[in-house]
């Protein structure tokens, strides 16, 4: 009878553990941000990011996050993003970031929030060390940014 009582809670303590283990899925996600000095980005400013890829057949979502102060007048920011693979080659995106209140916003103390979809479902063609550079697009310093951040998430797939 004490066999059978032992047999009954390991396969529950089992049970217990495949139920915490399947339901725990995180998604899996790597953040890189880069905050920006006295919260003005210059033209000539270049923040840089770096991240490692190992499987060239995972798909990836590409979001960015910036956080902005009181100080930002702006309706958009217009960044430069290149991505250089560890073969050396350039990818270049010229963007505009459109602060719109509306759609992507939150507030969190004295900084506004905003998020956007950069890319889904991204394939990085190279394993290894990738490299973001992301300036300033336009031909003047933009007051109020306090950080730029890139989020990569596992898209849940493979190509």
């Amino acid at each position: 009878m004490a066999t059978m009582a032992i047999k009954s809670k390991t396969k529950l303590l089992l049970l217990f553990s495949l139920f915490l283990f399947s339901c725990g899925r995180q998604e899996q996600f790597e953040t890189y941000s880069a905050k920006i000095e006295d919260n003005v980005l210059s033209v000539t400013d270049k923040l840089e990011y770096r991240f490692k890829v190992d499987d060239t057949l995972q798909l990836y979502d590409i979001d960015v996050f910036m956080r902005f102060s009181h100080d930002f007048e702006g309706q958009a920011l217009p960044l430069c993003i290149t991505l250089f693979s560890p073969d050396g080659r350039k990818y270049r995106d010229s963007l505009e970031f459109k602060a719109d209140p509306s759609k992507n916003y939150q507030r969190s103390g004295m900084w506004k929030d905003y998020k956007w979809k950069y890319r889904n479902r991204v394939t990085f063609p190279r394993s290894g060390n990738w490299f973001v550079l992301v300036g300033n697009a336009s031909n003047s310093e933009i007051k109020g940014i306090g950080e730029i951040s890139f989020i990569l998430t596992d898209s849940n797939g493979k190509r």
